[in-house]
């Protein structure tokens, strides 16, 4: 059996035909299914039931997002700090991240915003949590977004057994694999 959680990079042995693939990540089975010479399956994982966390739509839209910087490193259609952009101009009030950033990346975020004249406030920085279960529960967003450019798949089953709603961002562009060149 070949597990294949391509977060970033394809995997030696993801076109191996003497094993059974199995895919978990949304974008990875995509991209396998049509391009690996495989016939992959999709993994699906499960989170501790940790009940649905209600959402209250009298209050200005909230979402939360959660990964370590990698999954928001690069563009696919577009950068990560351009998606924030692209929601707070959609009426999202406040964009909740949990999970560790680079300075880089940070630095990145708020000129995006700035420039586009947004106060950067909006985003909340949680930063590393000791759980994502609790974070939920205790903000309470209306939506859950996927992490861009790369998908996740742990956080996003963990929203989605909050009763969380979830978006993914899903670029014109077609690319499956945000490829960075080894240094």
């Amino acid at each position: 059996c070949f597990i294949h959680h391509c977060d970033y990079q394809p995997s030696l042995g993801a076109t191996r035909t003497d094993y059974e693939h199995l895919d978990v990540t949304f974008n990875c089975h995509e991209h396998c299914k049509t391009t690996s010479g495989t016939a992959p399956s999709m993994l699906a994982m499960s989170a501790p039931d940790c009940g649905i966390v209600p959402i209250d739509w009298s209050r200005p839209l909230t979402a939360l997002t959660s990964g370590t910087y990698n999954k928001y490193t690069g563009r696919i259609g577009f950068s990560y700090a351009e998606l924030l952009c692209a929601l707070l101009s959609g009426g999202v009030a406040n964009i909740h991240h949990v999970g560790a950033l680079t300075q880089e990346l940070y630095d990145d975020i708020v000129v995006t915003l700035r420039s586009q004249g947004f106060d950067i406030n909006r985003v909340i920085l949680h930063g590393t949590v000791a759980s994502l279960a609790d974070t939920i529960r205790h903000v309470a967003p209306h939506f859950y977004l996927d992490s861009h450019p790369k998908g996740g798949f742990k956080a996003l089953i963990e929203a989605m057994s909050a009763g969380m709603p979830v978006v993914h961002a899903h670029p014109a562009e077609k690319s499956a694999y945000y490829l960075q060149p080894e240094t």
